[in-house]
């Protein structure tokens, strides 16, 4: 089980788990927990905790501890928020229990590499026991956000990539190119009934994987996307609030469009924003 933290409002509030993503950590949504907590419960998990570090990292390994965290809470269905590379993460997830996901959310999030993105992971992973892991992953920080407004993000994401250590960022690094070969994926999701909504937000600056989702959010069966001006690739920090607003929004009309389907009445989440 993943180590994790939880913020628990109201029993009755429905529930949000948030993936951060590599080399990330659970402090990664500061901006997103009080914006939340109004509407959901939040489990926030630690996909670097020492726990983690004590079992082998394939899709099975990791979905199932992500499970066993919301089993502990005893959380049966659940909105799943990740950032970056946590969204393949969190579709490896819902392949493997659909019925625990209400739908997802993915920030800055992937489907497939393009060229230059597999490129600089196939570099990951051939020097990742050359060059000390701390500056392969500065240096594929910049890459990933090179603006003069991507600062803030990038500054977060590698003061907390100083508390991965080597051993664990090799392992992430070796793990990705599993989650990124993800038809069988794709495919287990894509006959879930009823399908599993899904939006895609991304940065406009996001030079690396907003082209690709652009391309291939056709893959997904009940996904879109939704792209915000001015931003790179964390758009959860670099525009926190529109982010929170655009994401928030999308949850509460999941839900409304939940409860129709079951003969109840909906949210009026116009006099709840």
């Amino acid at each position: 089980m993943f180590d994790y933290s939880v913020v628990r409002n109201n029993e009755r509030y429905p529930w949000v788990v948030f993936i951060h993503g590599f080399g990330g950590s659970n402090i990664t949504w500061k901006g997103q927990i009080e914006a939340y907590s109004k509407y959901f419960n939040l489990l926030l998990l630690n996909l670097h905790s020492n726990s983690a570090k004590l079992f082998k990292l394939d899709i099975q390994s990791i979905s199932s501890n992500i499970y066993e965290s919301l089993c502990y809470e005893n959380i049966e269905k659940a909105f799943f928020v990740s950032m970056s590379s946590g969204s393949l993460v969190a579709l490896a997830y819902a392949s493997c229990y659909p019925d625990s996901v209400l739908g997802m959310i993915m920030a800055g999030g992937m489907i497939h590499f393009n060229v230059l993105t597999k490129t600089l992971l196939y570099l990951a992973r051939k020097l990742k026991n050359v060059i000390p892991y701390l500056t392969l992953y500065k240096f594929f920080a910049h890459i990933i956000m090179p603006g003069k407004n991507h600062m803030k993000s990038r500054e977060i994401f590698v003061r907390e990539s100083d508390k991965l250590g080597h051993v664990e960022f090799a392992k992430w690094v070796d793990i990705l190119p599993v989650l990124i070969d993800n038809r069988q994926i794709l495919n287990k999701i894509n006959i879930n009934n009823p399908p599993i909504p899904f939006i895609y937000i991304m940065g406009k600056q996001d030079h690396l994987f907003k082209n690709p989702i652009q391309k291939d959010i056709s893959l997904l069966k009940n996904a879109k996307v939704h792209i915000i001006n001015n931003c790179g690739h964390v758009c959860t920090i670099e525009k926190t609030d529109e982010f929170n607003q655009i994401s928030i929004t999308y949850l509460l009309d999941e839900l409304d469009i939940i409860k129709i389907n079951n003969n109840q009445k909906p949210l009026y989440k116009e006099e709840l924003l």
